[in-house]
Order: structure tokens, then C-alpha cells, then sequence
């Protein structure tokens, strides 16, 4: 897709007129018209390198933009996105060049966007987008987990997998933390997930989700430091965790659920009057059998 200006135009149309008039002259006349084309020629060079060793303290005009490397996206369409336009003027900033990539990079449909000068006559600039896309994605599956817990899987990746777009990178990883996430939660810290990719035809793109949630893991013990006022048995049940619980959901180590049980903790030592009590330390670790082990230290203020 080419558009030209119309000083071009015209420049190009009276080259064609001069040519013209050349082969209609007898030979008797062609060394003095040779002469006087080269001279027209150094005349026309040296203005034009004229105005481009000045272009530093100059605008440049837009003369043609041209797209190449687009697959899947329409070349008038990318122009548009661009925001360039034919007798768009250029200031030395090349603010709207900057802007222009931006505003196709937003789009998220191609892995590189360069804009280059391909000519310049006088002030007149010809410019030539270039784009990469990559293959899109046109479907992607999850497997190792039941049916049933699909679209909960589906849920999380959505918004990352979008049909019809490029998947970066970035994009997958996001995905495989959320997900790994999800099933920590779940009591899965040890979850692997991967994410196979094929392409077909160079342009569609189709990923497998594979989880493989592991063993699920419980806390085995809860011990607590510096308590004196209170017993262990008392502080486990307002923690909220119970390692003895035929509940799984109760003996599953959730960090949001561990703050808000010591907050719980806390605002129960200050019913009973004791209002500077406060957690020093917490840690956890994994012991021989791959359970959770909690520590937790606190001060219970003045007595």
C-alpha cells in the first residue's frame, strides 16, 4: 500500500516530459542536450543533498507509507492504527514515530514494530512500517486434572489465553504461577505445571496445559513460644488450623488464613486486658515427610 505526495507527483511527471523532449531532438543535438542533462542532474542532486544536510533544522513531510511482514492484519489498518498520514508533518523528535509504535505494539498482535525511512526527495519523506507477527492462538486444553475441574483451570487462564492473539512469553509463565498458585491454596504446594505449544502453518498456535498436582500436603505440627498466659490448645483453636481435623480444608497451611488467625489471637488476648501482646516471629518448613511445621513466637506484654 502506497500513497505518494503530490510534489512527487509532479516532480516525477515533468522528469517524464524532459525525457521526452530529449528523444524527439535530432542527433546533431544530443551532445549539447547530454551536456545539459548532466548539468540539470548535478543542479537537482545538489538540491536535494542541500535539504537533506539541513533536515536537522527542518520539517519532513510524510510523501508514502508503505507495510510489510503482515500476515494476518490488513495494511491499510495498521497505517490507521499507526496514526501516520500522508503531508503528516515530521518535527526532528520523531514524537509521532515513537507514538506510532506504541500504538501498534498496544495491539498485542505483533513480536516487532520498526518504522524506517526507505527514501527522502527534498522535505518529502517515504516511510515503511515493518512488522513481525507471530503465529495466534487459536485454541489451547488442559490436561492430568478431572473434567470437572476444568473450567476452574479455564477461569484462571482466560484472561491470559485469549483466542485470535499473540501468547508471549510472559503471558504463559502468568499462567502457569496462577495456576500453581491456585493448587498451593488447594494444599498442592508441589504442583508442576507446563505448557507444550504447536504450531501449525506457521500462523496458528495451539497449547496444552498438563498439571500434575502431586501430593497434597497438611500441617503436622503447631508450636508456639513465649506464651504463659495461655495454653497451646487454646491458641491452636483460635488459629484456626487443626492438625488433628478429619478435615483436610482445616489442616491446610493458607497464609491468609495463618495472618488472620493470629490477628484473631491478638484481639482475643485483648478482651482479656492484656493489649500490648504481639507476634515476634513465625516461620514454616517442610519436615521428612513433606508436611507443613509452624513456629510461631510471641510477647504477651506485661503481666
Amino acid at each position: 500500500t502506497v500513497v505518494e505526495h503530490p510534489f512527487v507527483k509532479r516532480l516525477l511527471f515533468e522528469s517524464s516530459l524532459w525525457m521526452a523532449h530529449i528523444a524527439m531532438l535530432k542527433p546533431k543535438n544530443m551532445k549539447k542536450i547530454s551536456l545539459l542533462s548532466i548539468l540539470l542532474s548535478i543542479f537537482l542532486c545538489g538540491k536535494i543533498n542541500a535539504q537533506i544536510s539541513n533536515t536537522a533544522d527542518e520539517r519532513l513531510e510524510i510523501g508514502g507509507i508503505t507495510v510489510v511482514g503482515n500476515t494476518f492484519s490488513d495494511k491499510l489498518g495498521i497505517i490507521a492504527v499507526s496514526g501516520l498520514e500522508i503531508g503528516q508533518i515530521l518535527h526532528k523528535e520523531n514524537l509521532a514515530i515513537q507514538q506510532a509504535i506504541k500504538a501498534l505494539w498496544n495491539q498485542k498482535l505483533f513480536s516487532d514494530v520498526q518504522i524506517q525511512e526507505t527514501n527522502r526527495v527534498g522535505h518529502i519523506v517515504f516511510l515503511e512500517i515493518s512488522v513481525k507477527e507471530p503465529p495466534r492462538l487459536k485454541s489451547y486444553e488442559i490436561r492430568g486434572i478431572k473434567k470437572s475441574k476444568v473450567a476452574d483451570i479455564k477461569a484462571i487462564a482466560n484472561p491470559y489465553l485469549i483466542t485470535g492473539t499473540m501468547i508471549t512469553d510472559a503471558e504463559q509463565a502468568q499462567v502457569q504461577q496462577k495456576i500453581a498458585d491456585y493448587y498451593a491454596e488447594k494444599g498442592f504446594p508441589d504442583a508442576q505445571i507446563n505448557i507444550d505449544q504447536k504450531v501449525i502453518q506457521k500462523t496458528k498456535l495451539y497449547l496444552t496445559i498438563n498439571i500434575q498436582k502431586g501430593k497434597r500436603v497438611k500441617v503436622a505440627s503447631i508450636q508456639f513460644k513465649g506464651n504463659t498466659k495461655m495454653k497451646d490448645r487454646k491458641l491452636k483453636k483460635l488459629l484456626g488450623i487443626d492438625t488433628k481435623s478429619k478435615w483436610f480444608a482445616k489442616s491446610l497451611l493458607n497464609e491468609e488464613l495463618l495472618q488472620s488467625g493470629k490477628l484473631t489471637i491478638q484481639h482475643y488476648y485483648h478482651s482479656l486486658g492484656h493489649l500490648d501482646v504481639q507476634f515476634t516471629a513465625d516461620s514454616t518448613w517442610r519436615n521428612a515427610d513433606g508436611n507443613w511445621m509452624i513456629a510461631l513466637s510471641l510477647n504477651e506484654g506485661p503481666t
